[in-house]
């Protein structure tokens, strides 16, 4: 009778968790929460995905915004706080592929404008000066009036300005040619 009463403890408590809300999403053994503060206002994990590159896996990133959408266009011009997650699951990402990457997604989605985004993006390209390993982790941090912050392990090293520089870095994955369309659209929610 004992044994059957602590199993029926352990079905209890295992459909609790089964059907409780989850605080977190998981891909690739990376966990991001649902949920963060940036400058005192709370922003959703409106999707995660995985940027992949021929078969391998690069990183697992998650876009954070106030309120969820699934409308590219919402997501790259919306002026309110907002943060990209990238934490790197392969072992090793060049410093130099790492630029070359920035500038091939900045040219396939913004390139009308490059010639004015330049200087920040020459300023953006210069916090990358170390290669990437697995479990890195670049946040990129918009506040509107002050712009992008740039993080790398939880270190600050600097804030790239502009609305319009934002826009075009959010472009590179959500825009009309994003590095990866299946991550597109995870980052969306769909």
């Amino acid at each position: 009778m004992k044994k059957l009463f602590q199993l029926m403890v352990l079905v209890v408590l295992g459909m609790g968790l089964l059907f409780s809300s989850s605080e977190a999403a998981t891909m690739k053994g990376v966990t991001l929460d649902d949920k963060i503060s940036v400058a005192g206002q709370e922003l959703l994990l409106n999707g995660i995905g995985v940027r992949k590159k021929f078969m391998f896996s690069i990183y697992v990133t998650g876009l954070y915004l106030p309120k969820k959408t699934s409308s590219a266009k919402e997501a790259i011009s919306a002026d309110v706080p907002k943060e990209i997650v990238m934490v790197f699951v392969y072992r090793k990402v060049g410093k130099e592929k790492i630029i070359e990457g920035w500038n091939e997604g900045f040219f396939n989605n913004s390139q009308e404008k490059l010639s004015q985004l330049q200087p920040r993006i020459d300023q953006f390209n210069g916090y990358f000066t170390a290669d990437l390993l697995k479990g890195d982790r670049i946040d990129l941090v918009y506040q509107p009036g002050t712009g992008t912050s740039v993080s790398i392990n939880n270190k600050k090293l600097g804030v790239v300005p502009g609305e319009d520089f934002m826009q075009a870095l959010w472009a590179i994955w959500l825009g009309d040619n994003p590095a990866d369309a299946r991550l597109k659209e995870k980052l969306l929610g769909k």
